[in-house]
């Protein structure tokens, strides 16, 4: 997974309504990812390669491997989740600002004859 891009890394390709199509290609390979990967993947061999005193211990420290390395990629996952997040919430305002601006006539027109009905229909 391209993790330098959250647009690849958070479309689905499976779905098309949370496809994105991005202006650039996924061949970058980040040093600090790579150094992930090679670490986890190194752990993930010395665990095969020991020896233990049981069947049980193997498996519990296989498990223990497994759990960790799958807590480390979830929280690589939020944190990109987290900026995306981040991002749209800081936009937000100001696509409002526009919509509110657009949507100024409407109040008068819409909102205040309604909220006066509902006024109405509780002071009966």
């Amino acid at each position: 997974m391209a993790d330098h891009c959250s647009v690849y890394a958070l479309s689905d390709s499976s779905e098309s309504a949370l496809k994105q199509q991005c202006d650039h290609k996924h061949d970058q390979l980040c040093d600090q990812r790579e150094a992930l990967h090679a670490t986890l993947q190194n752990i993930g061999e010395a665990v095969q390669d020991t020896t233990f005193h049981n069947e049980d211990e193997r498996d519990e420290i296989l498990f223990l491997y497994e759990s960790a390395k799958r807590s480390i990629q979830s929280w690589k996952a939020h944190q990109l989740r987290s900026v995306r997040q981040d991002k749209s919430r800081l936009d937000i305002p100001e696509q409002l600002n526009t919509l509110l601006i657009v949507n100024a006539n409407v109040l008068p027109m819409k909102f205040l004859p309604y909220s006066y009905r509902v006024l109405a229909r509780v002071v009966r």
